[in-house]
């Protein structure tokens, strides 16, 4: 077993690395993957020899690439390590509702036999809406939600909902309640939901429409959905009504993104307010940028609809499918020949194609960049952010909803113009120094990323409690004899 100390002084070096390998090889194995590593000293020469070729023919094939560093996740862009949560991008994501009680929800033809109608619902029968909805068949669902409503008021106001409620959740409710404070607490509050998501709630108040995308799914869609519609817990709500938005999370560069930040069940990506959403930064976009996304957003959520409103039985899982199959210029089966005709998906292409040059190109980042270069663009600009909020400069997504008792004039995302006037953020405490040398060297790495421009060792140091500033340097130093740094004149490093 290596030695945590060799790691630390950079002692040792990967000889052997997989970064994502299925658990089992076999088509009916679990979908798992992991990740293999082999260390050893940066003195020895180990090269890795292959054996004969297993029974099934199979055999391994070594490449290698130089990189300036190797993250956890065993690539040259170690995203979790860099980035952070953004001020800006504060209360607009979010997870649905968990009712913890299929008792609540409804279907059309209990909603008539209770003696109400699906466009006059009172206000405690809500539409539903859950993950699957999204990516596959479309059904409608309505749920019963007593959020606000003390029993007895839930009772007076709504007397046949709150005996649906009582008959089909409060007995189940009642024999999970154990010694756990939660189980308690959803036993005595049995006609509500487990987690009512008030904060969603306040977000969402107000708009006429918002956009969902699913928690779990192989491809990943955002669309817009009426206001009145209530999440589930298996889709994140991001409250906005705004096209713009909905472009560019809908956009390859947010994919990209997503896909590298969020987690995973099985072999599915999941998507994550706190590690995807919440440190993505949103492109400063000039007002003909921004409309351009806003009007490719607006069709494509049209297209998608319109298309599934003609065709009932059309998914977006299987448009996105054949979607893939013509990007990789695979030939079509007769199936998927149908769903090209149904979901027009060449016009789909066409549409997120355009989109994903547009939200590019307000990036400044080229249309054919690789999934490499997008994520060190966006950690960089993460960095930025977040030293620019420091400074008290906030770029909210909703100004007037985030920020609603501000006097001050504020940055937009649709300029880039620097504000007249920035309410000033509160002091944060500066980051402490890393008593490990490969955390010195990642913190050093990403404030010098922070940087507006060019810095000395010494002002670097000064961003850190207690940093020597002799270590900063010649980590600064070793930065740039990597290539990972760039020395400018009078003992100046930026990135």
């Amino acid at each position: 077993m290596l030695e945590r100390h060799l790691v630390d002084e950079g002692k040792v070096k990967l000889a052997f690395a997989v970064a994502d390998h299925p658990w089992v090889d076999a088509a009916d194995g679990a979908a798992v993957r992991v990740a293999m590593t082999v260390g050893c000293s940066v003195t020895e020469k180990v090269v890795p020899t292959l054996g004969e070729a297993d029974g099934d023919g199979e055999s391994a094939t070594f490449t290698y690439k130089a990189v300036g560093r190797i993250g956890t996740s065993l690539d040259a862009v170690s995203v979790h390590e860099q980035i952070t949560a953004l001020e800006a991008n504060r209360d607009i994501c979010f997870q649905g509702v968990v009712p913890s009680g299929d008792g609540f929800k409804l279907d059309a033809d209990e909603v008539v036999k209770l003696g109400y109608s699906d466009d006059a619902l009172p206000p405690v029968l809500r539409r539903y809406i859950i993950g699957k909805d999204l990516v596959q068949r479309f059904e409608c669902r309505f749920i019963i939600d007593f959020f606000g409503l003390s029993d007895s008021q839930a009772m007076a106001s709504w007397p046949a909902l709150y005996q649906w409620v009582t008959n089909r959740v409060r007995g189940e409710r009642e024999a999970k309640r154990g010694d756990t404070k939660d189980s308690q607490e959803y036993a005595d509050n049995w006609w509500i939901f487990a987690k009512t998501r008030p904060t969603m709630r306040k977000a969402l108040k107000g708009l006429r429409r918002f956009i969902v995308t699913p928690y779990t799914a192989k491809h990943r869609p955002f669309v817009f959905v009426d206001g009145d519609t209530l999440p589930d817990a298996m889709a994140y709500a991001i409250a906005s009504d705004d096209a713009f938005t909905l472009g560019v999370l809908s956009s390859r560069t947010h994919l990209v993104w997503a896909l590298k930040t969020g987690g995973t069940l099985e072999d599915r990506p999941r998507y994550n307010s706190t590690s995807t959403f919440a440190p993505f930064p949103f492109p400063m976009a000039t007002e003909a940028q921004q409309t351009r996304i806003r009007d490719l957003a607006e069709r494509l959520d049209t297209h998608r609809k319109r298309q599934q409103a003609q065709h009932p039985k059309l998914t977006l899982t299987d448009c996105y499918n054949v979607l893939e199959k013509l990007r990789a210029g695979t030939p079509l089966i007769a199936k998927e020949q149908l769903t090209h005709e149904h979901g027009l998906v060449s016009v789909l292409r066409q549409l997120h194609d355009e989109l994903d040059a547009a939200v590019a190109a307000a990036y400044g980042l080229p249309t054919t960049a690789s999934d490499e270069a997008i994520l060190t663009h966006l950690c960089a600009l993460n960095a930025q952010r977040a030293a620019e909020e420091r400074a008290g400069i906030i770029r909210w997504l909703r100004p007037a909803f985030q920020n609603p008792t501000s006097t001050a004039t504020q940055t937009s995302l649709a300029t880039g113009d620097e504000p007249a006037a920035v309410k000033p953020a509160a002091a944060k405490a500066k980051p402490a120094w890393p008593k490990a040398l490969a955390a010195q060297v990642q913190a050093v790495e990403a404030a010098l990323a922070a940087m507006p421009g060019a810095v000395t060792s010494a002002a670097l140091a000064k961003t850190f409690a207690r940093a020597p500033e002799a270590a900063v340097a010649e980590i600064l130093d070793t930065l740039a004899t990597l290539g990972r740094a760039r020395r400018e004149a009078k003992g100046r490093y930026c990135r």
